[in-house]
């Protein structure tokens, strides 16, 4: 399978995010959506991970926090398609940072 590239978490994160931003959630939701995706995602023990793992943390994610489950995959598939995993992970590194700044503003 040359040219198929699995996931790491960041990238598989920043997938997640993208999707639930792309939904309209303003940050809270989308932090806690990157909270209750990294502790699935550690729960899988993989490294690195395919498509569709990611869309099982979606159907857990979305039992934890209510979200569309339907809409949020339709955003992953859209999301799969038109973003790279680079940029993918870039993304989740961005709102990373965004988190951190957002708490040492609101202290």
């Amino acid at each position: 399978m040359e040219g198929v590239r699995l996931l790491k978490d960041t990238e598989a994160m920043g997938y997640i995010v993208m999707g639930v931003s792309r939904m309209g959630y303003g940050l809270g939701v989308i932090f806690q959506a990157m909270d209750v995706a990294q502790l699935v995602l550690n729960q899988t023990l993989k490294e690195e991970l395919w498509n569709e793992d990611v869309l099982e943390v979606v159907g857990k994610l979305v039992h934890e926090i209510e979200i569309n489950e339907d809409e949020l995959r339709s955003e992953m598939y859209w999301s799969f398609d038109i973003h790279t995993e680079t940029e993918a992970g870039i993304i989740y590194k961005k709102f990373m940072d965004l988190r951190k700044n957002e708490s040492k503003l609101t202290r």
